[in-house]
């Protein structure tokens, strides 16, 4: 699945570079592309997160993001990333017991204490690594659940945004929710509709809360990309 996953990704990067240099050969208008190194998915012949920033600097790029740093001191990653001198652009936030299938905490019921000692966790590694952008995951469905348990999950997940939105503005990050696909990467994902997302958005109603718009997920889920952009 996680193998389906790169190539998929990178086939689609692939082609959105290609787009991208012929609108540059043509002289046509087009927004500038920042690429950022995943360096939790790439790199992986290096196996710390540690020695894969000095990689990513050396490939070329100026920006990264991590999915899960948490499993490696916060210290020396603070120390990986100014050696390397690269611009940390997104973490997501912790996201439980990963062994044991938590993807997130933001919309478990029963788990709003651990939610909010995560997030915790997150900021001082968001601090350390000068990250501005984190993204707080929502976790998966359990299996069975009913549709009054979901409905559950759902103000669970809303005053946990919120008080992760509010939370994350005393520290000068901005907090992001996004829809994540289904269909191949992480089935049973609470957030998976795009537009889902931006109503949800909506209703926390908060000026530190933004949706990350991910099209790789997006195109999987719903297609139609340029009417959904």
């Amino acid at each position: 699945m996680f193998k389906t996953n790169l190539i998929l990704l990178r086939t689609f990067i692939q082609k959105t570079v290609l787009a991208a240099s012929v609108r540059q050969k043509h002289n046509t208008t087009t927004m500038p592309l920042k690429f950022a190194a995943n360096i939790s998915m790439m790199f992986q012949e290096i196996p710390t997160l540690e020695g894969r920033y000095a990689a990513a600097k050396n490939a070329g790029f100026k920006y990264v993001e991590l999915t899960f740093p948490y499993n490696e001191p916060v210290e020396r990653l603070k120390a990986a990333r100014e050696n390397a001198e690269l611009e940390q652009v997104l973490i997501n936030a912790f996201p439980g017991d990963l062994k044991n299938g938590d993807l997130g905490l933001a919309a478990q019921p029963d788990r709003v204490t651990d939610f909010k000692e995560g997030l915790e966790t997150s900021i001082k590694y968001a601090n350390a690594l000068n990250c501005k952008r984190m993204h707080v995951m929502a976790g998966r469905i359990p299996e069975g659940t009913t549709a009054v348990g979901k409905e559950k999950m759902m103000k669970t997940y809303l005053d946990n945004i919120k008080y992760a939105a509010d939370r994350l503005s005393q520290e000068g990050i901005l907090a992001l929710i996004e829809p994540v696909n289904t269909r191949i990467s992480v089935p049973g994902y609470f957030l998976s509709v795009p537009h889902e997302g931006l109503e949800i958005v909506k209703k926390v109603g908060h000026p530190n809360l933004k949706l990350q718009f991910d099209i790789f997920h997006v195109q999987i889920m719903d297609g139609n990309l340029t009417r959904n952009i």
